[in-house]
């Protein structure tokens, strides 16, 4: 797609699901810059973070921004799936173990929802 001034524009559905797919691919890479010996992972590792901050302001040039739920409670109404829901009682306090999906904002609001995995709040 083009605008009036001829330039690309990406459809904003489509630079969502991006993002989406890049955080993902960039939880990974964590994973195993994890398991590098130190000389490497400094060096991995800081041209991770280097993608994520220019993935973080190109998104922010579109009104958008990805965001992780990890450690956040888990609460009624929250923009995101909890996957294992069924294993706790409507009694227990839950908190996000781990994000399996980012949320997707703009700047009307949720763009995308995310999925979670839940854990037991400590107590």
């Amino acid at each position: 797609m083009t605008n009036k001034e001829g330039e690309t524009v990406i459809p904003e559905n489509a630079l969502t699901d991006l993002a989406v797919d890049v955080w993902k691919l960039t939880r990974l890479c964590e994973r195993v810059i994890d398991k590098l010996d130190a000389g490497d992972k400094l060096r991995y590792a800081s041209q991770l973070r280097y993608l994520q901050t220019r993935l973080s302001s190109q998104l922010a040039d579109s009104g958008l921004s990805v965001v992780s739920l990890d450690g956040h409670p888990c609460e009624e109404g929250m923009a995101a799936t909890v996957l294992n829901l069924d294993e706790f009682t409507p009694e227990e306090v839950l908190v996000v173990a781990q994000t399996v999906e980012p949320v997707v904002m703009g700047r009307e609001g949720l763009r995308k929802q995310g999925t979670v995995l839940a854990r037991r709040a400590a107590v």
